[in-house]
């Protein structure tokens, strides 16, 4: 695993640039969030124009993970609209795809996909993500379920967080979840996990050592890192992956009081060097 540790950019001050790694994505723009440069797995902001369409019948010999951020995409006969969330594994079977306005979407490609055109490709169902609709379907406090115990030292409580598992994933336990915080808490530990840890902030912010982080702001993190602990004043709504295996956490002192006004200090990559911003970014388009 080749990316770099990411902590954190805000993909607003980015470039969009055409995508040209991916036959199937033709004709859309991309933000890329990070990458392997061995693998070519990528995670990335997609723009689609109003209008776009690509054809089949064929699949991606990657596996395909993404929300929709605004806008609606439909693949084959399934339409997925603001905060939907899909996981297509490698082989699915891909019709058509199309996109009616301008749609933005969060992407995740496990890695440098090509489009196939054997019809009697396999795919993995018990890997498929169908679709679930974040903004109407319930969510949970069981945070057991994302390896948190000690839930009594750190801003992962019930009584001021909740969840919504998108993914658990049988093969490789790798797991996605949307976490929603509520506003004024703040954990007093710090975290470490065996896994990478990816997020992508939807809405609200993450006050953490780095600096503050607003609506669409991004981390990747390297396993076994210390990190934290976070906080927010007005609450955030976080997008979680995992890559390596299922999330569990172990705890370790915190530096001291919580910091509610921490320095800018982002760690980039040197790709990411040029992008680095002490303005706040301008609003999303969702």
């Amino acid at each position: 695993m080749t990316r770099p540790h990411t902590e954190f950019i805000q993909s607003q001050v980015l470039p969009w640039n055409t995508w040209s790694d991916s036959s199937w994505h033709g004709g859309t723009e991309i933000k890329i969030l990070s990458q392997d440069a061995a693998t070519g797995a990528i995670s990335a902001l997609v723009r689609y124009p109003a209008g776009w369409t690509a054809a089949g019948p064929g699949h991606l010999d990657a596996d395909e993970e993404f929300l929709v951020l605004n806008g609606a995409l439909q693949i084959n006969d399934e339409t997925y609209g603001n905060f939907c969330y899909g996981h297509l594994p490698k082989g699915f079977p891909r019709a058509q795809a199309k996109c009616a306005a301008e749609t933005i979407v969060l992407t995740f490609l496990s890695h440098r996909p090509s489009f196939g055109t054997d019809l009697e490709a396999t795919w993995d169902a018990a890997r498929h993500v169908k679709k679930i609709d974040v903004l109407s379907t319930p969510v949970s406090t069981d945070f057991e379920r994302l390896g948190v115990r000690n839930t009594s030292s750190t801003s992962i409580r019930p009584n001021t967080a909740s969840f919504l598992l998108l993914k658990d994933d049988p093969v490789t336990r790798e797991q996605t979840w949307v976490l929603a915080a509520r506003a004024l808490r703040h954990g007093a530990k710090q975290e470490i996990h065996p896994v990478v840890e990816e997020l992508y902030l939807l809405g609200g912010e993450l006050i953490g050592p780095q600096g503050i982080m607003v609506a669409g702001a991004y981390f990747w993190r390297p396993p076994n890192m210390p990190h934290g602990p976070f906080g927010a004043k007005a609450g955030s709504l976080l997008f979680h992956r995992t890559i390596g295996g299922p999330l569990s956490t172990t705890y370790a002192e915190g530096p001291g009081a919580f910091d509610w006004h921490p320095a800018y200090n982002p760690i980039l990559p040197p790709t990411l060097e040029a992008y680095r911003t002490r303005s706040l970014p301008q609003a999303l388009p969702y």
